[in-house]
C-alpha cells in the first residue's frame, strides 16, 4: 500500500509517496515542489510578482482574402526549416537572419532535401516529414484543385526562440516587405 508522508511539519515543502510491497520496498519518490506563486495563494499572501512581464505590441489581424482562388499564397515559418545540412547557416536560436528557400520546382517538404534546426523544441518529427512543419504538400494540392490561386516560389524561415522581440519585428517587416513587392496576397504561417 502507498503512504503519505509529509516532509516538513507545515507540509509546505512537499511529500514523498512510500510504496510498500510485502517484503519488499520499493523506494521513495519525491514530488515536485509546488511553485512558489502556489505557495503564496495558499497562504493567502499576494502571489504578484516584483517583476513584472512586459506589455507586447497588439497587431490587428490582416483583413480576410476576398478571394484565395485569385491571390499568390506564401508559406512563412519560424520552425526552422532549412536545406539538409543547414547551408544557409540559420541559427537555432537567437537568429540573426531569416532564410529565403527556393520551391518553386518542388512538390513537396522531403527529408532528404530539408530539416528543422530549432533549438527550441525535439526537431524529430518536423525533420523526418518536413511537410507537417512547412506544409508544401497540401499548398501544392490546393494550387491544383484552384483553392489558391498560386504559391509563391519561395518558402521564408527563421528560429522563433530566444532572440529579442526587436529582432522578430524587423524580419516580418523584411518579409512582408518582399512578399508585398512580389505581389503576394496572402500567407500560411506556420510556428512551433
Amino acid at each position: 500500500l502507498a503512504a503519505l508522508q509529509h516532509i516538513d511539519d507545515t507540509g509546505a515543502a512537499g511529500a514523498a509517496h512510500i510504496m510498500r510491497q510485502p517484503e519488499l520496498e520499493v523506494g521513495i519518490v519525491q514530488l515536485p515542489l509546488p511553485g512558489l506563486a502556489a505557495q503564496l495563494k495558499l497562504r493567502g499572501e499576494d502571489p504578484r510578482t516584483e517583476w513584472p512581464l512586459p506589455k507586447y505590441e497588439q497587431v490587428p489581424p490582416a483583413q480576410a482574402l476576398a478571394n484565395a482562388s485569385d491571390s499568390t499564397i506564401a508559406i512563412v515559418t519560424e520552425g526552422g526549416i532549412v536545406h539538409r545540412g543547414n547551408p544557409e547557416k540559420l541559427e537555432s536560436g537567437w537568429a540573426t537572419k531569416w532564410v529565403r528557400i527556393d520551391t518553386a520546382e518542388e512538390p513537396e517538404m522531403t527529408p532528404d532535401k530539408f530539416q528543422s534546426i530549432h533549438g527550441g523544441f525535439d526537431t524529430t518529427a518536423a525533420s523526418a516529414e518536413p511537410n507537417r512543419m512547412v506544409p508544401l504538400d497540401a499548398a501544392r494540392e490546393m494550387e491544383k484543385e484552384g483553392d489558391i490561386g498560386k504559391l509563391h516560389d519561395y518558402v521564408y524561415s527563421t528560429t522563433g526562440n530566444m532572440g529579442p522581440i526587436a529582432s522578430f519585428k524587423q524580419f516580418g517587416q523584411e518579409i512582408a516587405a518582399e512578399l508585398s513587392s512580389a505581389g503576394v496576397q496572402g500567407v500560411i504561417l506556420t510556428a512551433t
